[in-house]
């Protein structure tokens, strides 16, 4: 690890820390301990690293997402400290052999175990097989919570709002512990001190944050109407969100909580609400045992020079309860490629933009036509993986 280029990097943290989200720290159980340490961290938004890297004095070797890193243009600065590119829920030999090298030579590895940053204000799925990896690493186990960071820049949002937010880092698994806990009762320990709820703790806490109740880009994932039960009618301004069909509407107030507008109409006081009946109705309408469903698409590469993906093919992704299938012509050439899904509980998405399939060797994103169609996929994956876990569970 360079370590200039590190230090470099700590204080451009704290200035960013110090603008956006004026952390205060609860307690920070990594001064003074010795040794490798496991950081693990619950994600509410694009900026959770920040805290961490400006809070903590001892130098950290940072998993960020394979996709993240794909499109910065400051590649070469992450690997000069030392950042481990991943995919989510998925890993490498190569990625597991540069974590588990970190731990070996006693250095501080952070990590978001959810893998993805919420869309609606709830954690988002740890998946199981995390348990065996943290097993697999042998080292002390210490928890990041975040609070708060999430109404900085919502998943489904624009722009960097400001307020005050905590970080409370505490050793939660001793090494010596680790070896005597089941894969259960380590995502259990993980749940109980990364579970989140944004709304129901700002909510309590009532900090007010500057465009809070700018609602626009929520539509991407509230994207049925709860009344009429149309899907792709729901649009917003400003702090309201409404259906242009039957008129259904809720505003924010200043703490990001839904209010109905209409007396009567049914009222979802937080956006995970909404989002659980969207989900609650797929469900109920699709056999997912037959699923066969089928979505056009463009298609875009990653240009690794420019570091942008770049539309270079058209053609239509297929799901099934087994995989996402992608058919069509990218850079002339008729394709098609195929991508498990055994044991993914998502996909890097951004809500009403786009979706990203990655294997081995290629990312590729997908503008839909229809782009409200993204968090409906990204739904069925939710319910794909649910019944999946649980089916393995009972067998």
């Amino acid at each position: 690890m360079n370590k200039f280029v590190y230090k470099t990097g700590r204080l451009v943290a704290k200035a960013i820390d110090s603008i956006y989200l004026k952390t205060k720290v609860i307690r920070n159980e990594l001064e003074g301990h010795e040794g490798s340490a496991l950081i693990l961290s619950n994600h509410e938004m694009s900026l959770d690293f920040i805290a961490l890297y400006a809070k903590v004095k001892r130098p950290i070797n940072f998993v960020i997402s394979q996709s993240f890193y794909n499109t910065l243009s400051i590649q070469g600065l992450l690997d000069k400290i030392d950042a481990i590119p991943k995919q989510q829920f998925k890993t490498t030999r190569s990625s597991l052999v540069k974590m588990k090298n970190v731990i070996k030579n006693g250095g501080l590895l952070s990590l978001f175990p959810a893998g993805l940053m919420t869309e609606d204000g709830l954690s988002t799925t740890i998946p199981e097989s995390t348990a065996k990896f943290i097993k697999w690493l042998d080292t002390d186990v210490f928890f990041a919570r975040n609070y708060k960071t999430y109404f900085i820049n919502p998943k489904w949002s624009k722009g960097l709002k400001k307020t005050h937010t905590k970080l409370d880092i505490y050793k939660g698994i001793s090494r010596e512990e680790l070896k005597t806990l089941s894969d259960d009762e380590i995502t259990k320990r993980m749940k109980d001190a990364l579970d989140f709820n944004a709304y129901k703790e700002m909510e309590e806490d009532k900090t007010i944050v500057k465009g809070i109740n700018n609602l626009g880009g929520l539509e991407g994932v509230l994207y049925k109407c709860p009344k009429c039960h149309k899907e792709f009618s729901i649009k917003t301004f400003d702090n309201k969100i409404y259906c242009d069909s039957c008129g259904y509407e809720e505003y924010s107030d200043e703490y990001g909580i839904l209010h109905q507008e209409n007396e009567g109409d049914i009222e979802f006081k937080y956006p995970y609400e909404w989002s659980k009946y969207i989900k609650d109705s797929l469900e109920k309408e699709v056999d997912i045992n037959t699923l066969n469903m089928e979505f056009n698409t463009s298609i875009q590469t990653l240009n690794s020079k420019k570091h942008k993906y770049e539309t270079n093919g058209k053609g239509k992704v297929i799901i099934t309860k087994e995989e996402i299938k992608l058919i069509g012509t990218i850079n002339n050439i008729e394709t098609e490629l195929n991508f498990s899904l055994y044991n993914v509980p998502l996909l890097p998405f951004k809500p009403g933009v786009h979706i990203e399939l990655q294997d081995q060797l290629n990312s590729y994103r997908l503008i839909l036509d229809e782009p409200l169609n993204v968090m409906k996929i990204i739904n069925l994956i939710k319910i794909i993986y649910e019944k999946g876990v649980n089916n393995e569970r009972n067998s």
